[in-house]
């Protein structure tokens, strides 16, 4: 999967991912404290994936790339949430 947030600061962007549920939020708060900008993207994995093997590159030209690998075991893996900056 992929996003751009060429518009965004890499420190701007968060990868949270929980129970086989990837979002992408980015926010840009101006000097005065106002939020200037925000993009939210949120995707829901197939059960075959491995929520957590999620990983996340930023590309030079502002593209996030988001990797998630097939799950190889019959068993769900526990209830899980974490969080990410690429």
């Amino acid at each position: 999967m992929s996003a751009d947030v060429s518009q965004f600061e890499p420190q701007d962007v968060v990868v949270t991912t929980y129970n086989y549920h990837i979002v992408i939020h980015a926010e840009q708060v101006a000097e005065d404290g106002t939020v200037s900008n925000t993009f939210t993207h949120k995707v829901q994995l197939p059960e075959d994936m491995d929520p957590l093997s999620v990983s996340c590159a930023l590309s030079e030209a502002g593209m996030l790339v988001i990797s998630v690998k097939r799950n190889h075991t019959a068993e769900p893996p526990p209830a899980y949430h974490s969080e990410m900056q690429c």
